[in-house]
């Protein structure tokens, strides 16, 4: 615990460094992702079966080739990812599923991470299909998509931003107050009834050649952090997880 509090600490102090001007951007260091990610404790690793609407379990892999050496891969190489430093150190990976087509192959893949401190973190794949744009302009659809998933949300509840980095130009969107719950990220969020910031969600969307990437946390605010700092600390854990992201 005081490892992961150290963490915690050091990420505050390095996105408070920076100042908000880096909040107009996202950094990708995947030295520093790999030096927070050492010492993760994996806890268990569930999996589950959607027949009904074509989907097929991770289970179809021996679990030594789904996670090695801290680092989870995604079926058919759609991506790999370090599992992330969360709160506690000790993570658990669930829902980790694929989606398949008719013919087989891997539409879309996904893998959550969660801890007992309340975090949550996601990382999803989708192959974009025929007739869509493979760049930037994919985000003016997404943004389209999740303003309409969150209708009932107004801001600042709910922020959506373009930002830039060193994999090209991303959508931000940061939800205030989003409870962890078992359909993130695709269900509307559910946000706590309270006016005090307990929590925070960002999600990160970007194209990379046929894929569409989104990565997202839920992340709890620590105790005595102030709002801005809990912004900033937020914003720097999701930059260290896109930094764990393998296959650019």
């Amino acid at each position: 615990m005081r490892r992961a509090t150290a963490r915690a600490v050091a990420a505050v102090a390095l996105a408070l460094a920076g100042g908000f001007a880096a909040a107009e951007t996202y950094r990708i260091d995947a030295q520093a992702a790999a030096r927070a990610a050492d010492g993760v404790v994996l806890g268990e690793f569930f999996s589950e079966i959607v027949s009904a609407s074509g989907y097929a379990s991770i289970r179809e892999l021996a679990y030594g080739d789904a996670i090695r050496d801290g680092r989870y891969f995604a079926p058919e190489g759609l991506f790999d990812v370090l599992l992330p430093p969360l709160g506690s150190g000790r993570i658990d990976v669930y829902r980790a599923v694929t989606g398949r087509r008719r013919d087989g192959t891997v539409a879309v893949a996904h893998v959550r991470f969660r801890d007992q401190a309340g975090w949550l973190a996601t990382v999803v794949a989708t192959r974009i299909p025929d007739g869509y744009p493979r760049d930037a302009r994919l985000l003016d659809e997404v943004e389209r998509s999740q303003r309409a998933l969150h209708s009932h949300l107004d801001a600042p509840a709910y922020q959506a931003r373009r930002i830039e980095g060193p994999l090209g130009p991303a959508l931000e969107v940061i939800v205030r107050n989003r409870i962890a719950d078992p359909f993130f990220p695709y269900a509307a969020a559910k946000v706590a009834d309270t006016s005090a910031l307990e929590s925070l969600s960002v999600n990160r969307f970007i194209v990379r050649g046929e894929v569409l990437l989104e990565t997202g946390m839920v992340i709890p605010r620590p105790d005595g952090m102030s709002e801005a700092a809990f912004v900033a600390f937020a914003q720097s854990a999701s930059d260290q997880f896109l930094s764990g992201l393998g296959r650019r």
